[in-house]
């Protein structure tokens, strides 16, 4: 009886040792996916400025800057999970038809905004590079009508930082309820020479946005290191952790052993990233 009961003292202990170790395992996975989703996230948006500073200088419009600059980065060697680089203008009501037509005379000769928007309030997308491929952004595409979307611009308008959208459907994948989870980074692009303190000199200054779109399931993968075995890594768009806000799921799901699944931890990790509430599960 007394060796039974030695024996079950020390499997106690080895257990509650052996538990305390995954435990302290499992929170540094946790800690450790975090910082490296916003050290990513760091990255994009440090890109994205480097875009931001080169349209200060030569304008908006300067097409063939912009893809110089951009072959310069070399994406896909460089910045894994970025496709493309966008560019929005910020058009005036009273400009619109103007703004076609220059449009056209570039060689877009079908170039039109679409769709309308009820605020009357204009932003289509005039550049993408690389101009080619699946990830192509219908030029005119008036960003401002999608509700989402506008939320993340006017985030980044009116702070003068980064922000991300929710979760969104991209407009290159087919409109259907199948397409992939993505975001959209924006960045604000203002005026030369003009204040930008506050708000209102920011809206007043404001002439476009630069923005990158992904595919969550891209951003997980350019991200560095490996997910830690054994861990079911799920991110949710902001803190609603219904099937609709699920924006990834690894699919690395613990054994669904009873014995185990009595062994098994859960936490919630709660990020704002670029202006966007995430939740890590």
């Amino acid at each position: 009886v007394i060796a039974l009961g030695v024996t079950g003292l020390v499997w106690d202990h080895e257990r509650q040792v052996t538990r305390k170790e995954l435990r302290s395992q499992f929170d540094f996975a946790l800690r450790e996916t975090v910082s490296r989703v916003e050290q990513r996230v760091a990255t994009y948006e440090l890109m994205l400025r480097g875009v931001q500073g080169l349209l200060s200088t030569t304008g908006l419009n300067n097409c063939n800057a912009v893809r110089r600059y951009v072959e310069t980065l070399q994406l896909d060697a460089n910045f894994s999970g970025i496709k493309v680089i966008g560019l929005i203008e910020n058009v005036a009501p009273e400009q619109k038809s103007a703004h076609e037509s220059a449009m056209r005379k570039l060689g877009f000769a079908d170039y039109t905004i679409h769709p309308q928007d009820e605020s009357g309030l204009f932003t289509p997308v005039i550049q993408h590079e690389p101009f080619m491929g699946k990830h192509r952004v219908p030029l005119g595409l008036n960003v401002w009508a999608d509700p989402v979307r506008r939320l993340a611009m006017e985030k980044a308008r009116d702070s003068g930082m980064a922000a991300i959208s929710g979760k969104v459907a991209l407009s290159v994948d087919q409109p259907t309820n199948m397409a992939p989870p993505a975001f959209i980074m924006y960045l604000p692009v203002f005026a030369d020479g003009q204040a930008r303190e506050s708000v209102d000199q920011r809206r007043s200054a404001l002439v476009g946005w630069v923005f990158d779109p992904f595919h969550i399931l891209d951003f997980m993968a350019s991200l560095y290191g490996k997910q830690a075995p054994g861990i079911d890594l799920a991110i949710y768009d902001d803190v609603n952790l219904a099937a609709p806000a699920l924006m990834y799921h690894s699919g690395n799901s613990p054994s669904s052993d009873v014995s185990r699944a009595k062994e098994s931890f859960s936490a919630h990790e709660y990020m704002v990233v670029a202006g966007q509430n995430w939740t890590l599960a």
